[in-house]
Parts: structure tokens; C-alpha cells; sequence
């Protein structure tokens, strides 16, 4: 199955968030992602005031259960971040999608 890493601008907004995960669900690819993935997620739907920070929470919680089996722990990608050139700090969420 393709796995696929999406940045937090494709879990937001909600219609393209709800797809990828529907696919998921359907065994058409596995999404994958990292807890700075989530986070990032978070601070950013608050930011822009689409969630409250407890709503946001909740629903991290529920991807963090439910598609647990596709999660990339952070100590399967930490040794390739001093590999990246330039100071992104998105480069905690591009290394999983290498993996």
C-alpha cells in the first residue's frame, strides 16, 4: 500500500482532512504521521481560529488512536535531521515522509 505524509496544510481544511483519513480507512494508501505533524496541526487550527484548543486536542487524540498502526516515531527519523540543508523548521515533518 502507498503511504503517504501530509503536511498540515493538507489536514486543513476539514473536507481534504476527512478524505485522506477516509482513504485510509478504505485501504486505498496509509497516511502517515508524526506527533510534530499533529502539534503543528494544532497550533495552526487554533491560530486561525477554526477550533478551540480543546477541540483541536480531541480530535488529534482521536487520530492518534485510531491510526495509530501509521504513526512514524520520531526516534525512526530524528538521526536524518542534521542531514537537511537550511534553517526550515518544517523539517521535522518533511523527514517521515522519506521513511
Amino acid at each position: 500500500m502507498v503511504r503517504v505524509f501530509v503536511d498540515t496544510n493538507v489536514l486543513f481544511p476539514f473536507s481534504l482532512m476527512d478524505l485522506m483519513l477516509s482513504l485510509t480507512e478504505d485501504a486505498v494508501h496509509a497516511v502517515v504521521w508524526s506527533d510534530h505533524l499533529l502539534e503543528e496541526w494544532e497550533r495552526v487550527i487554533v491560530r486561525e481560529q477554526h477550533r478551540s484548543a480543546s477541540a483541536a486536542a480531541r480530535i488529534s487524540m482521536a487520530i492518534r488512536e485510531f491510526f495509530a498502526d501509521t504513526r512514524v516515531p520520531e526516534e525512526d527519523y530524528k538521526y536524518l535531521l542534521d542531514r537537511l540543508v537550511g534553517p526550515d523548521p518544517g523539517r521535522l515533518l518533511v523527514v517521515p515522509e522519506g521513511l
